[in-house]
């Protein structure tokens, strides 16, 4: 049968992994992830999507620099 999240695969998955213990702060979510891919390979492929967002805003700030330096009277 098939619920909210999915097939119950996808939930089995789910609940498994919020059945872990937490991993130590120190842990590089990569690397936890890379090597926990085959125990949770659906989260593990949406993880890699959000992780793999930059986490500074330094190329948009420049973006908008180069823009204003372009639209600006000089």
């Amino acid at each position: 049968t098939s619920d909210w999240f999915g097939e119950d695969g996808e939930v089995d998955e789910i609940k498994s992994f919020m059945s872990q213990r937490q991993c130590d702060l120190k842990t590089d979510p990569l690397d936890w992830w890379k090597n926990n891919s085959q125990r949770f390979p659906i989260l593990a492929y949406m993880a890699r999507d959000f992780l793999a967002i930059p986490a500074s805003s330094a190329p948009a700030e420049r973006l908008f620099s180069a823009v204003g330096l372009l639209m600006s009277d000089r």
